[in-house]
């Protein structure tokens, strides 16, 4: 399979590693913060509407990927590194200060990540199997979707915070191999 020759080897698992991730974080986030707002009886409101503003960080994100995706000062590799230490710094101080700011900037940075990986995965390939890895790398993404909640349901019942860090960290890993594997 042309995907794992000598020459779309590295991209194709530095792609799908990133998309393992940032499905993993994203929809994790979703899930565990969907959790929290049952999780305190009385509080469902309020928490309802930290879920809403957490979750409204991804409306700026749309116009910031529109001015960087195609800027030449950034390009997709360089933003994708910059989303990636975003989502993992802002995760952090979520874990830590569970101010819901912290938690939509997050979100934000995360929302931008998907923005720069559809482009930059098809881009990565040539014509002839573009879809192919496209295809391979998105699907092997939706692996973190289904490991997450085996991981962090039980690590939410240990401790809140470690979830976050647990993005945060995960977020790192992936920007560094942005940074160092993608061609």
């Amino acid at each position: 399979m042309a995907l794992f020759n000598d020459k779309y080897l590295r991209i194709t698992i530095s792609l799908s590693i990133c998309w393992l991730v940032i499905n993993f974080c994203f929809y994790g986030q979703l899930i565990i913060e969907a959790l929290h707002i049952n999780s305190v009886k009385g509080h469902i409101k309020s928490n309802l509407s930290k879920y809403f503003f957490t979750v409204f960080g991804e409306i700026p994100s749309l116009f910031v990927a529109f001015f960087m995706i195609d800027n030449p000062r950034y390009g997709r590799k360089l933003s994708l590194v910059i989303y990636f230490i975003g989502a993992g710094i802002f995760h952090s101080l979520f874990g830590i200060t569970k101010l819901t700011a912290m938690g939509s900037i997050a979100r934000f940075f995360m929302k931008d990540v998907f923005q720069i990986l559809y482009p930059l995965t098809t881009e990565s390939f040539e014509t002839k199997i573009r879809t192919k890895g496209f295809g391979f790398c998105s699907g092997f993404g939706r692996i973190g979707s289904i490991l997450m909640p085996f991981i962090l349901i039980p690590l939410d019942e240990y401790s809140q915070s470690s979830v976050y860090f647990l993005f945060g960290v995960l977020s790192i890993v992936a920007c560094v191999i942005s940074y160092f594997l993608i061609a």
